[in-house]
């Protein structure tokens, strides 16, 4: 959280000065065709720092169960996946923005005291006996189609604002079986989703050399219809080396932070994932 932090005060800075740049000189483009007018990037999220929770409460009572797949069920917290990204420019000022990215994580574990999703008095929930055998797993997809405003582009610098949807595919399941005398016993639970949202950004970059590049993007969304309500915040910084006339490599850091809440009926319920991850890619651009 504190690297988020840091990351977006970063980003808010190489946007002022930016902005500070030009205040002595009026010309926020150079009215030449951009240097990168279409590039895609090809590469690897490596995330080793997943923390992903999911709670359902009564409005009857204060506190229900909360069940972290990490720790208690053995989800995987390290996680390798490909990612797409990439941009096309129409001109100086205006881009067309995507990102496809896609996680597959399980586990199994046999757990050494019961749990629960749920609480007494009646609310729907499911409880893993004491010793029972769990596995798990959760994936997850991520596409997202933006637009890019840069309202200010120079050779050495560009800052640009954003908006666009994510379409996020949610898919989480559980199971588990256990011993009953010469019998077994079991019972699972799941959960499928696919959910629009809407986010706004701001990004940067700057170019030390003809060749090599830092950009830095921060996007967000709070969203709240009926009895849902999330938001959603992602921070990315990378360095880009254009190696070849064509082709280029790429290394960066990547922040994310989910939290969807929800209430049906006498049911509430919280969703939340974090993690932190290494983006490296390669990049074809002209």
């Amino acid at each position: 959280m504190v690297a988020k932090k840091l990351l977006s005060l970063l980003m808010f800075g190489v946007v002022c000065h930016c902005s500070w740049s030009i205040a002595e000189d009026d010309g926020r483009y150079y009215g030449l065709e951009p240097r990168e007018k279409f590039e895609i990037r090809l590469g690897a999220f490596l995330a080793d720092d997943y923390d992903t929770s999911l709670r359902l409460d009564s409005n009857r009572f204060i506190l229900g169960g909360l069940i972290d797949f990490e720790d208690d069920l053995n989800l995987d917290a390290n996680d390798s996946a490909w990612r797409v990204d990439g941009f096309y420019r129409f001109n100086e000022r205006h881009r067309m923005s995507f990102n496809v990215y896609s996680s597959r994580r399980d586990g199994k574990t046999s757990i050494d005291r019961g749990l629960s999703i749920g609480a007494p008095g009646g609310l729907p929930g499911f409880e893993f006996p004491l010793n029972a055998q769990v596995s798990s797993k959760m994936d997850y997809d991520l596409v997202r189609l933006g637009y890019d405003y840069s309202f200010i582009n120079r050779r050495k610098f560009e800052a640009m604002v954003g908006t666009g949807v994510n379409f996020r595919h949610l898919d989480v399941e559980a199971a588990y079986q256990i011993n009953v005398g010469d019998r077994k016993r079991g019972q699972a639970f799941g959960a499928e989703e696919w959910l629009p949202l809407p986010v706004v950004g701001m990004g940067g970059r700057w170019n030390f050399t003809d060749k090599l590049q830092a950009n830095i993007r921060f996007d967000l969304f709070y969203l709240q219809f009926d009895n849902y309500e999330g938001y959603y915040q992602e921070a990315l910084l990378n360095l880009e080396h254009n190696t070849f006339e064509h082709f280029g490599f790429g290394l960066g850091l990547n922040f994310g932070d989910l939290n969807l809440r929800g209430r049906e009926d006498d049911i509430r319920g919280e969703f939340d994932s974090r993690t932190q991850a290494l983006v490296g890619y390669m990049k074809y651009y002209f």
